[in-house]
Formats: C-alpha cells, sequence, structure tokens
C-alpha cells in the first residue's frame, strides 16, 4: 500500500513538471538576426553613411549607445550613421517582432591629405625624362589613396606602400617625355586631395670644376691684384657666378672659365648657377696682409674694415687682460667681436699654450655669445698669434695685427687700432 501511495505521488510530480515545462516553452522567444550590409563599420569624421538592411521590414527602429559618437536613425530604408566625436559604441537595431540586430561603429579622425614637401624654394617637381622614379610620402591622409596625372604619357604616376611600414605610403613619380605644367593629383577615401605640379626634362648634370676647394689667394697691397682661374668642366650651361664679398674677391666668367681678382684678405664663397639653377660653391680664404694699415676683421663669413656700413671700433684699454673689440650694427641689434690675451706684446708670438696668456675669442651674434678658448671651450682655440705691431712715429695709433684659428678648421684675423 506504502508503495502505491509512493508512486502516485511520482506520477503526479512528473504530471506538474511536464505542465511548467510546456508552459515555459509556449513563452519562449526565438529572435531572428538582420543581415546587414556591415556590422563593423568604421567611419571618419563627419561622415554620413547608409548601412544597408537585408531584411526589407518598415517597423524597424535603431539606437545608439552614445549618439555623441555616432547618431543612428532609419532612412530610406537603411541605417543612416552620422559620426560625431571620435570614438567607439555599439549600434542597435530591432523591430516590433523578432529581429534584431548589433553593429560596431567607430569614429576616427579625419585627416588633410599632405604630401612631403618639395625642396626649399621649388614650386614644381622636376623629373628626368628617362623614367628614373622619384618619391613624395604622403604625410598624413585617409587611405585608399589614388593619383591621377594630367598628362599620363609624360608622366606616371602611382601610389606605393612603403615595404618597411604599410601604413606608410609614397606617391611614385616617372617622367616618360619632356612636358611643362603637368599635374599630379592624389586623392584618398574621404575625397581629400593633394596637388604637385611637375615638369619633365632631360637629364641634369651636376655643377663640377676642375679644382677643389678651399682655394688660397694672396692679397697684394698697393700692387696688381692676384688672379685665380679655374674651369666648369660639367653642368647645363647658361651659367652666372656670385661671390659672397667682393671685398675680399670678385669673380668673373667666360664662357666657362671662371677669374677671381683678389681684392682683400678674408674669406669669401665663390657660387656658380646654370639655367637648371643647379649650384656649385668653392670657398677661398685670403691670409692676412700685414702691410696694409686698415683697420678690419673677418672671421666665418663675416668681413669688414672700419668703412663697412654700421662695423666700428671699440675703444681699449691697453691693460690686461687686453681686448680688441669690434662691433656691428644689424638690424636685430648689435653684434660683437672681442679678441683677448693677456701679457705684452711681442711680434710672431703663439698665445696659446704660452704661459699665462689665457687668449680667447668670443662672439656675440644674434645675442647668442660663444666661447673660444685653449682650455675648457667645446671647440678649442688653436692659435691665436700676435703677429705684428706698428708704432708710428707721428703720433698715430698704434696697430696690431692677429690671426687665430679654431680646432674645426675656421680661421680669420683682426687689425686693430689702439688710441689709448
Amino acid at each position: 500500500m506504502k508503495t502505491f501511495s509512493r508512486t502516485l505521488l511520482s506520477l503526479a510530480a512528473a504530471a506538474l513538471c511536464l505542465a511548467a515545462c510546456e508552459e515555459e516553452a509556449d513563452t519562449s522567444f526565438r529572435y531572428e538576426n538582420v543581415p546587414l550590409e556591415s556590422h563593423d563599420v568604421v567611419l571618419a569624421e563627419q561622415d554620413v553613411v547608409d548601412i544597408a538592411i537585408g531584411l526589407p521590414d518598415g517597423s524597424y527602429r535603431v539606437t545608439s549607445d552614445d549618439p555623441a559618437i555616432v547618431a543612428a536613425e532609419i532612412a530610406d530604408g537603411a541605417i543612416r550613421l552620422t559620426a560625431g566625436k571620435i570614438g567607439r559604441t555599439m549600434v542597435l537595431l530591432s523591430d516590433d517582432g523578432l529581429r534584431r540586430a548589433r553593429m560596431q561603429v567607430e569614429v576616427k579622425k579625419l585627416y588633410e591629405l599632405t604630401l612631403e614637401a618639395l625642396p626649399a624654394e621649388q614650386e614644381e617637381l622636376r623629373l628626368d625624362n628617362d623614367g628614373t622614379p622619384k618619391e613624395l610620402r604622403i604625410l598624413t591622409g585617409n587611405g585608399g589613396y589614388t593619383a591621377v596625372s594630367s598628362d599620363p604619357e609624360a608622366v606616371e604616376a602611382r601610389i606605393v606602400a612603403d615595404p618597411a611600414d604599410e601604413r606608410v605610403c609614397k606617391l611614385v613619380l616617372r617622367g616618360l617625355s619632356d612636358a611643362e605644367g603637368v599635374t599630379v593629383r592624389v586623392t584618398d577615401a574621404k575625397r581629400k586631395t593633394a596637388a604637385v605640379a611637375v615638369r619633365v626634362t632631360a637629364p641634369i648634370r651636376p655643377i663640377l670644376f676642375d679644382v677643389q676647394g678651399p682655394l688660397t689667394g694672396e692679397y697684394r697691397y698697393g700692387q696688381t691684384p692676384a688672379q685665380i682661374t679655374f674651369r666648369i668642366t660639367s653642368g647645363n650651361g647658361g651659367y652666372r657666378v656670385l661671390t659672397s664679398n667682393a671685398e675680399v674677391v670678385t669673380a668673373t666668367l667666360d664662357a666657362q672659365v671662371v677669374t677671381l681678382t683678389v681684392q682683400g684678405d678674408g674669406g669669401a664663397t665663390i657660387t656658380v648657377t646654370d639655367a637648371a639653377e643647379e649650384t656649385h660653391s668653392i670657398d677661398l680664404w685670403v691670409p692676412l696682409n700685414t702691410d696694409d694699415p686698415t683697420p678690419r676683421i673677418a672671421w666665418d663669413g663675416y668681413r669688414a674694415c672700419v668703412s663697412t656700413a654700421g662695423a666700428s671700433l671699440r675703444e681699449s684699454i691697453v691693460t690686461n687682460p687686453k681686448h680688441m673689440y669690434w662691433d656691428q650694427l644689424t638690424d636685430a641689434g648689435t653684434d660683437t667681436y672681442d679678441v683677448t690675451f693677456n701679457g705684452g706684446w711681442s711680434n710672431a708670438l703663439e698665445c696659446v699654450g704660452a704661459a699665462n696668456r689665457k687668449p680667447g675669442l668670443t662672439t656675440t651674434l644674434g645675442g647668442v655669445t660663444t666661447v673660444y678658448n685653449d682650455s675648457n671651450s667645446p671647440i678649442r682655440l688653436q692659435s691665436l698669434l700676435l703677429v705684428k705691431q706698428v708704432m708710428p712715429a707721428d703720433g698715430k695709433p698704434r696697430l696690431y695685427y692677429v690671426t687665430f684659428s679654431i680646432a674645426d678648421g675656421r680661421e680669420g684675423f683682426i687689425v686693430y687700432s689702439w688710441t689709448n
């Protein structure tokens, strides 16, 4: 009897469980995933993009977890996304039934398209007509680059990835035939554009001389000026020559021969330019002439005498340490050159290494002071030579000739007039 009762109870429990399971099955839902054109969308700032819905239905709703990143709406039967601030969020699609879809959306920064700049002072890129390629890096942009040449028969243009970093792209250009005024336009995936002007010519030859610099000249005070000649052995014709300091040297050109006429001591740079705007320079150094009584100074491209506009000697007292000050007035203020040494004067005396001489050259150029000495300066003073002292018998100011050089090879001099 007890066994029969337990059996009845088990049957009743099973019936109740079956009823409950059937009720639960009746209330469960099976959602239908809606196919979308993309479930992982990347936008740039300000983009507006429609994403097609794979199951057309007029009752869809769409929401964005963060409308500040991307706003979402149903428009023309698609999900319309409007990019806002940079970030990442989820967009959810649903309808009144059981259709659902999720989409991850990322908004990235929108970049302007910029290319590597052309060399200084060049407004167009020159290509050789033999097909030699030139490259310009794409500095900023939004990917998906294309390049179009306005004259593809003269200039070939293509985009290539950098083998070392596929995220970096380059514009590769090849000249195929002579041409002027060609435009190559690069466009990215966000329709940003950048353009470069191109011309194609025969290959340009470098300018070469039959001598190598630096040259050394001779200043003949009160005599027929010394001359130096050299020949242009390579270039593109249409040559012109320019000297950086006509007080030191003048330059003339006859065919391909450059003639330099030495006018004074000091340094100068002679530059030859040709019709293709190629340039080549050579330096000239003319050692100090101790026959010329004109107070003057030469150092690191600067050369002036007492008649140079804005140049002047500063009054100095002949006490230790001795200072020879030279000032040059500029638009930004006053540049100063100070040659100093200790002790008495002795012709042909090398102060570097001499006991207690403490030689030095100090320049203040554009507000920046640089010290050269023989003890602790970053660039050491190699020589400061007291070359010659002139003591006029008629009471005129004494003249002092001093040369100096530093460890990097630069050299100069000062001819100073002491009145005290």
